[in-house]
C-alpha cells in the first residue's frame, strides 16, 4: 500500500513566512501603510485592490489569495521595505544581478503560493508521520552514530576506543572564532564559515561542537544526494530559516568541474536573503584545495 501525505504543512509554510517578512518589514510600520502602498502599485497595474479583511486572511487563516499577482503586489512591498532595493534603482552590471534578484525572490513566493493552493491530500494513516518539507532535521535528533554516519566526522583512532567514538572536545583557538559566527547566526544574522586544515586534524568535528547546542528549532542538512552539487542546486528553496546548510569536504560544492558558479550563486543568495534567514553555512576543505590560484 502506497504512501500519503499530509500536506497541512505545507500549507503554512505561506502564512508563516508571511508573518515573518512583515515582522522584519514592518519595523515601526503598520500593516495598512503596507496595503496602501501595495494598493497603490495594483491600481498602476490595473489589479484589483486589496482589503485589510482579505489580507488578514492570508496572514491568520493561511487564506491563499485567489491570484499570485494580487499576493505579489503586497510582498513585492514588504521585500523591499525588509532591505531588498528595487532592481530599477541600479544601473549596469549591478542592475542585472538585482534583476535576477527579485526574479529569483518573486519566482520563491510563487511556489509557496502554489504549494498553499494545492488540493488536499488523505492524510497520513496513523503510525506514519507527515512528510516534512523542509530540508534536513533537527539538530537534536543526532546521536553519535548520525554524527560519524551522516555528518562524516572521523571516529576516534583505534588506539583510542577505550574513550569512545566521539571523545572529549579539546578546544583550540580558532574555536572562539568559529563559535562567533554560529552565536551570530543563533542571534539572527546568516553566516558561513569554512575550516581549512589537513586530513584528520578535526575539521568537522570542530563544526559539529560549534553547531550542537544551537537553540531549538535549528535543524541541520547535508546535501550530498544524488550528488552534492545537485543536492545544493535543486533543494535550496527548501531550506527552512534557523538551518545549518553542512558542506563538508567543500571542494565537491565550490570546486565541481559543471556546477561550481551555480552552487556558490545559490549559496550567495540564500545568506543574503534576509526573508530567508537566519541560515548558517558551514564546510571543511584541505589546504590545497583552498588556496586561490
Amino acid at each position: 500500500m502506497s504512501k500519503t501525505t499530509d500536506l497541512s504543512a505545507e500549507r503554512q509554510i505561506l502564512p508563516t513566512e508571511l508573518r515573518r517578512l512583515e515582522a522584519v518589514a514592518l519595523r515601526g510600520r503598520d500593516r495598512t501603510d503596507a496595503i496602501a502602498e501595495a494598493n497603490r502599485r495594483l491600481q498602476q497595474a490595473r489589479l484589483p485592490r486589496l482589503s485589510p479583511t482579505t489580507v488578514g486572511g492570508w496572514f491568520e487563516k493561511g487564506t491563499p489569495a485567489r491570484d499570485f499577482e494580487i499576493l505579489w503586489g503586497l510582498v513585492e512591498v514588504l521585500v523591499e521595505w525588509s532591505g531588498q532595493p528595487p532592481a530599477d534603482t541600479f544601473t549596469g552590471h549591478d542592475r542585472a544581478k538585482a534583476t535576477a534578484r527579485w526574479t529569483s525572490t518573486k519566482e520563491l513566493w510563487k511556489t509557496r503560493w502554489e504549494q498553499a493552493k494545492a488540493p488536499r491530500s488523505v492524510a497520513a494513516p496513523p503510525g506514519i508521520p507527515a512528510v516534512s518539507h523542509y530540508v534536513g532535521r533537527p539538530i537534536g535528533e543526532f546521536d553519535d552514530r548520525l554524527v560519524l554516519d551522516d555528518l562524516e566526522v572521523h571516529p576516534a583512532l583505534a588506539a583510542n576506543k577505550r574513550l569512545g567514538a566521539l571523545p572529549a572536545y579539546v578546544t583550540r583557538e580558532f574555536d572562539t572564532r568559529l563559535g562567533s559566527v554560529v552565536a551570530a547566526a543563533a542571534d539572527g544574522q546568516s553566516g558561513i564559515a569554512i575550516l581549512v586544515g589537513g586530513s584528520s586534524t578535526g575539521k568537522t568535528r570542530a563544526c559539529w561542537e560549534a553547531v550542537k547546542n544551537l537553540p531549538d528549532g535549528w535543524r541541520l542538512w547535508h546535501p550530498i544526494e544524488p550528488d552534492q552539487p545537485t543536492a545544493v542546486i535543486s533543494n535550496l528553496d527548501l531550506v527552512a530559516p534557523q538551518t545549518v546548510v553542512w558542506l563538508n569536504e567543500a571542494q565537491h560544492y565550490l570546486l565541481h568541474q559543471h556546477h561550481s558558479a551555480q552552487v556558490a550563486s545559490g549559496l550567495r543568495g540564500l545568506l543574503s536573503n534576509l526573508e530567508r534567514g537566519p541560515v548558517l553555512v558551514l564546510g571543511t576543505i584541505w589546504p590545497a584545495l583552498g588556496r586561490p590560484h
